[in-house]
C-alpha cells in the first residue's frame, strides 16, 4: 500500500466532526510511524552511518 493510500485510509477512518487539533495529532502520529518504517528499511539495507562517522560530522559542523 502506498503512503498516499495509507493517508487516505487514515482520513477515511476519522469521524466527520474531527477537530483540527485531533487531525493534527493523527497526522503527526502517521508521519512519525512512516519515518520509523523508513529508518528500519534503511537499516535493513545497510544505509546507515557509524557512530564514528557521526562524531566526525558533528565535529566538523560544530567548528564551522
Amino acid at each position: 500500500m502506498t503512503i498516499k493510500q495509507r493517508a487516505k485510509e487514515l482520513l477515511e477512518s476519522l469521524p466527520e466532526e474531527v477537530t483540527a487539533k485531533d487531525l493534527e495529532a493523527e497526522l503527526q502520529t502517521f508521519i512519525e510511524k512512516l519515518k520509523i518504517e523508513e529508518g528500519l528499511e534503511d537499516s535493513k539495507h545497510g544505509r546507515t552511518v557509524s557512530h564514528e562517522e557521526v562524531t566526525q560530522l558533528m565535529s566538523r559542523w560544530l567548528s564551522e
